[in-house]
């Protein structure tokens, strides 16, 4: 039996070494379930570009909407269900598997779909239902799993890392002192503050203060405050941006993709991501397809490739300039892919 996988980590318990007590402390948050990595803008803006990825396609059963909500949930979760009713795939929002066969075609799924006032469950056979899964372990070939599933202590650690971030920012003391060398003397501009804005007031010279102690004030700097407010430690924002590209290169995308980088590293980023994962987790989505609605299944992404079509038409006219057969060029080239 199987249901979606649940968003969140696993509940092994895992210490670090690498975070202070605090990150430690939000990590064990993170198993309690109290704080995941699903929370994160890291898995968000992974999630955004699957699914817009997957949009990007074009196939005569499956809408640019319904892809898009594949990519998502494969991503996310490992696996997507979607009963067909009348020829439509509808979403499944629960759903389960009962069946004594291990062939996949003789499975029985319990699918209930989801309404505004209600819900409606089906038990059916596996030909009414398109079950997309990724990342499948043979043990359960009825599963999909998600990559952050698959590497829980970097998903914690993600987790830990926003949630103290998130902490110090809402925490943190926020405001301004004003330092002064004689608090009494001052006391007439600071009770002037709270009312000063737009007006003027005349108060006594700090002189006096810059040239008493070891730490003396630079000549000149009259009643300038210091700004409190959270300030986290190189360290923690380095660890983060790290952390953040782990958890994009196990979703399959080149950090670079989500970063600011050159135009040419740009190009290159995007031609892995489309040939090194979108396509091949589209021939999974056009191989289900074609199993229940028949046809070839296949999915034309040529809109995302058409970014390194230049490229790809260099290395075409060198390969037949080389002497190779026309059709295997185009196929190393991916323009039978596209």
């Amino acid at each position: 039996m199987s249901r979606p996988l649940i968003l969140g980590p696993d509940g092994r318990e895992v210490r670090s070494a690498l975070v202070g007590e605090l990150l430690q402390f939000r990590m064990m948050e993170a198993e309690r379930g109290q704080a995941t990595v699903y929370g994160t803008a890291a898995v968000e803006a992974a999630l955004g570009l699957w699914s817009r990825a997957l949009s990007a396609g074009r196939h005569p059963r499956l809408s640019s909407s319904m892809l898009g909500t594949v990519g998502r949930h494969l991503i996310g979760r490992g696996e997507s269900v979607w009963l067909v009713v009348d020829g439509e795939p509808m979403p499944a929002a629960d759903w389960s598997l009962q069946s004594p066969s291990v062939r996949p075609s003789e499975w029985r799924y319990q699918v209930t779909l989801g309404g505004p006032s209600g819900s409606l469950t089906r038990e059916v056979r596996a030909e009414a239902v398109l079950h997309f899964r990724v990342n499948v372990d043979q043990r359960q070939p009825w599963r999909g799993r998600s990559p952050w599933d698959l590497s829980p202590v970097t998903s914690r650690l993600m987790a830990a890392i926003e949630s103290a971030l998130a902490d110090e920012e809402q925490h943190a003391a926020l405001g301004q002192v004003l330092p002064v060398p004689d608090l009494d003397a001052a006391r007439p501009v600071i009770d002037a503050l709270p009312t000063l804005r737009g007006r003027t007031t005349g108060g006594e010279t700090m002189a006096a203060g810059w040239e008493s102690g070891a730490g003396r004030s630079p000549s000149g700097r009259e009643w300038q405050p210091a700004r409190l407010g959270p300030s986290p430690p190189e360290s923690q924002r380095n660890l983060r941006d790290d952390v953040e590209a782990s958890i994009w290169s196990a979703a399959g995308i080149p950090p670079s993709v989500l970063r600011p980088v050159s135009s040419a590293d740009a190009r290159e980023s995007w031609r892995q991501f489309v040939f090194g994962a979108v396509l091949p987790v589209g021939r999974v989505v056009g191989e289900e397809a074609a199993r229940v609605f028949g046809g070839d299944g296949g999915i034309d992404f040529s809109a995302l490739a058409a970014s390194d079509l230049q490229a790809r038409s260099r290395a075409y006219k060198q390969l037949l300039e080389a002497g190779m057969d026309a059709a295997e060029a185009r196929r190393i080239c991916g323009f039978d892919d596209a």
